[in-house]
C-alpha cells in the first residue's frame, strides 16, 4: 500500500526552537516516518534551521519544504513581528494567502491525498487550504481560552490592557469570525489541544474535535533523583516571564509558608515581567529564597529542573505546556491550576490540581500543596513515581500515533509504514 501524500501548511516549523515552531517541527518530523510530506513554511525564521536539520536527519531530508518569506522585513532582513498586535495578524493573513496560492499550484501538479493546516495553532487563523478540493485536516488548534477576570489585579497595567482587549476580542471573534466557521465546516477532521478547546468548538461551531496535545513527553538522559531531606525543598518554575504565566502566585505562596520553612524556588527563563517579579519577591520577603537562572539551553534547563523536588506551574492562560511534559519526564510531581490543558495531563497520580478562583485562593492552595509534599514522604514518593508512569502514557510517540489515527480516519484506510522508533526532538527550551 502506497504512503499517503500530504500537503501541510506550517507557518511555524523550526527544529531549533520551542513553543509553536517546536509544534510544527514535532508533527512533521513524526508524520514523515509514515507519509510523503510537502510542507509550506515561513522562510526567514525557519529555513536555515530546517536545512541544518536536513543535513543530519534522513527523515527530515525526505520532507519537501517550500518556503515563503514574511511579507514585511526590516532593513536587516528580519521579520517585523509583534505577535500581540493586529498588524501581525494582518501580515499573517497575507502570508497565508501566498501559501494558498502556492498550495493550489502544487495541487494542480501533484496528486495529494489530503491537506493539513498545522500551524499557526490559534483558531483565528485557519489558513485557506480548506478551499482546495481535497480532504482537509485542521489542528491541533487552540486559542479560545480566556484570561480569568478575577486574576487581572496581578497582571500589571500592560497585562490589563493586553488580556482585557484579548478577552473582549476573543468573545466576538469566536462567534462571528466567518472564515473560522467555513474552515470548521469544511474540515474532515479537527484536532484541538485541550478538552476546553473541544468544548469551545462544540459550542461555537457545532463540531466535536479530537483532542491531541501539541507536545508529548520525551525520554531524557537525566535520571530522576530521590529527595535529599538535608537540602531545601526545591520548587522548579519555568516559563517566559509574561503576565499570563502567573509567577506572582508562587511568590505569594512562598510568603505564606512559615518563615523557617526551608524552601528554594529555581526560576528559569526570562522576559519583560522579570524585574517587576523580582521587585515583588523583595517586597514579600522571599527574594533570598529565589534563584533566577534566566534562559538556559534545553538540556541544561531539564538538568536544573531534575535537581528540584516539585514543579509549580502557575500559568493562567496556556495550552499544553512543553515544560510540563519535561517536568514529569524527570519524575517531578506537579502543582498546577485545574485549567488550560493541564488537567488533560496531570491527574491525582502525578500532581495536585488547584482550582482557578482568585489570586489569593491560588496562592493559599499552592502553599498548602508545597507544605504537604515537603512533609508527607509517602504522598511525595507516590506522586514522583506516578509522574514517571504518566510520562510514558503521554509520550511523543503516543501523540504521533494519535495524529496518524486521524489521518487514517480521513483516508478511510490504514497507513502502512515503519514503526516510530526515532526520538523526535522538540527543542522546547524553557520559553513555552
Amino acid at each position: 500500500m502506497s504512503r499517503p501524500r500530504v500537503l501541510i501548511s506550517a507557518f511555524s516549523c523550526n527544529p531549533e526552537r520551542g513553543s509553536e515552531p517546536g509544534v510544527g517541527h514535532f508533527f512533521v518530523s513524526a508524520l514523515a516516518e509514515h507519509c510523503d510530506l510537502t510542507v509550506i513554511t515561513e522562510s526567514v525564521e525557519n529555513r536555515a534551521a530546517i536545512e541544518r536539520r536536513q543535513d543530519i536527519d534522513p527523515v527530515y531530508a525526505s520532507i519537501d519544504f517550500k518556503f515563503i518569506p514574511w511579507p514585511e522585513l526590516d532593513d536587516e532582513g528580519r521579520r517585523i513581528d509583534d505577535r500581540s498586535s493586529y498588524h501581525f495578524y494582518k501580515c499573517l493573513r497575507r502570508w497565508e494567502r501566498r501559501a494558498f496560492r502556492l498550495a493550489r499550484t502544487l495541487a494542480s501538479e501533484q496528486q495529494f491525498d489530503l491537506t493539513h493546516h498545522l500551524t499557526m495553532q490559534g483558531y483565528r487563523e485557519p489558513g485557506y487550504l480548506w478551499r482546495l478540493p481535497l480532504p482537509f485536516v485542521w489542528g491541533p488548534v487552540g486559542g479560545h481560552a480566556q484570561m480569568p477576570w478575577r486574576y487581572f489585579p496581578m497582571l500589571g497595567w500592560r497585562g490589563w490592557l493586553r488580556y482585557g482587549t484579548r478577552n473582549i476580542g476573543n468573545t466576538i471573534q469566536a462567534r462571528l469570525h466567518g472564515r473560522v466557521h467555513k474552515a470548521a465546516a469544511a474540515a474532515k477532521a479537527i484536532i484541538v489541544n485541550t478538552s476546553a478547546e473541544r468544548r469551545a468548538f462544540e459550542k461555537h461551531h457545532g463540531v466535536s474535535p479530537t483532542v491531541i496535545a501539541e507536545f508529548g513527553a520525551e525520554p531524557t538522559d537525566v535520571q530522576p533523583r530521590p529527595r535529599d531531606k538535608t537540602e531545601p525543598f526545591r520548587v522548579a518554575w519555568s516559563g517566559v516571564h509574561v503576565p499570563r504565566k502567573g509567577l506572582p502566585i508562587l511568590l505569594h505562596a512562598m510568603a505564606r509558608l512559615p518563615r523557617d520553612f526551608n524552601i528554594e524556588a529555581q526560576i528559569l527563563s526570562s522576559g519583560p515581567e522579570e524585574f517587576r517579579w523580582q521587585a515583588l519577591a523583595r517586597k514579600l520577603g522571599v527574594a533570598h529564597k529565589c534563584i533566577w537562572h534566566g534562559r538556559l539551553p534545553r538540556t541544561q534547563a531539564i538538568a536544573t529542573m531534575a535537581k528540584c523536588d516539585v514543579f509549580a506551574l502557575t500559568s493562567l492562560l496556556d495550552g499544553t505546556s512543553c515544560v510540563l511534559n519535561e517536568a514529569i519526564s524527570v519524575g517531578l510531581p506537579v502543582i498546577c491550576h485545574d485549567a488550560c490543558g493541564f488537567a488533560d495531563i496531570v491527574d491525582e497520580s502525578c500532581g495536585i490540581l488547584v482550582p482557578l478562583r482568585s489570586p489569593s485562593h491560588s496562592a493559599k492552595l499552592f502553599a498548602d500543596a508545597i507544605a504537604e509534599l515537603a512533609t508527607n514522604e509517602s504522598r511525595y514518593e507516590s506522586l514522583r513515581e506516578g509522574a514517571l508512569r504518566r510520562a510514558s502514557e503521554i509520550s511523543a510517540d503516543v501523540r504521533a500515533r494519535q495524529m496518524l489515527s486521524v489521518y487514517e480516519q480521513v483516508l478511510g484506510r490504514p497507513i502502512e509504514s515503519s514503526h516510530i522508533d526515532r526520538v523526535v526532538s522538540l527543542a522546547c527550551g524553557v520559553a513555552s
